[in-house]
This record gives structure tokens, C-alpha cells and sequence, in this order.
């Protein structure tokens, strides 16, 4: 009886840590897919002459101390007379009430501008913006 013996060849393991990605300053450093993440995805529609408040709030995916870094919003587009918005920390509000009926697109992008603590850097994050277009059609009750 033969004993068969097998060799394994090792495989190299190492990345290329020179490897730059759009977003990121190395491959290692999106490998864990950490950046800024807005959400909800979606807002449920205003009601004309109803009052209305939603947040829309952002974190950082894969990171635990979120609280540590310092966020800029963006509205673009425009939203219905009557409504308005507020930004603080990691939220943005848009509350008040709808005068105005028809259909609404807009966008909100945030930006990771600055760590709040000297410690932490933006530079290990894949990415430092995130965006969600929304669409909102105001219809009387």
C-alpha cells in the first residue's frame, strides 16, 4: 500500500498595501466598508396642510464611536413650501407644514469633515460622503 503524501504550495497572503481604490487610501482600508450611511432610505410623503417631522440621521458603518466625528449636510433640490429644515450632530430634521401640492425631488448628501477628537481620522474611513435622492409627491387628504 502507497501512502500518498501531499504538498501544498503556500499562496501568497499579502496585499498590496500601494493598491489605491476610489475612496479609499489603500485596499486594507475598505475592507471593512466604514464611511457615513444616511438612513431611512426612504420618507414617507407629506400631506397637504398636515404637520410633519422626520429625521433622517447618519452613522458610521463598522464603527462603534460614530458619536466621535463631525458631520456636514446638504440639501439639493427642493421640498414643498411650508417645510423647513434643522441640522444638528448626526441628524437632520425636516419638519413644519405643507402649502404647496405637486411632485418633489431632492437629495441629501453628508460629509464626514472632521473627527471631533484629535484622535480619530477621517483619512482610515473607504469613504467620507453618502447621498439619498428621495421623491415625494404632496397630495391633499
Amino acid at each position: 500500500m502507497y501512502k500518498s503524501i501531499r504538498r501544498y504550495t503556500p499562496v501568497a497572503t499579502s496585499l498590496l498595501l500601494s493598491l489605491t481604490l476610489s475612496g479609499c487610501d489603500t485596499f486594507t482600508d475598505c475592507l471593512d466598508n466604514d464611511g457615513p450611511e444616511l438612513s431611512p432610505g426612504t420618507l414617507p410623503n407629506p400631506i397637504l396642510n398636515q404637520e410633519y417631522n422626520q429625521v433622517i440621521h447618519v452613522g458610521i458603518r463598522n464603527e462603534p464611536n460614530d458619536d466621535r466625528f463631525n458631520f456636514e449636510f446638504t440639501l439639493s433640490g427642493r421640498i414643498p413650501d411650508g417645510l423647513q429644515t434643522t441640522f444638528a450632530g448626526r441628524d437632520m430634521n425636516i419638519f413644519g407644514t405643507p402649502i404647496e401640492l405637486g411632485d418633489f425631488d431632492f437629495s441629501v448628501t453628508v460629509e464626514v469633515v472632521e473627527p471631533s477628537s484629535s484622535s480619530m481620522q477621517t483619512a482610515g474611513l473607504c469613504s467620507t460622503t453618502d447621498r439619498i435622492n428621495y421623491q415625494w409627491t404632496v397630495q391633499a387628504m
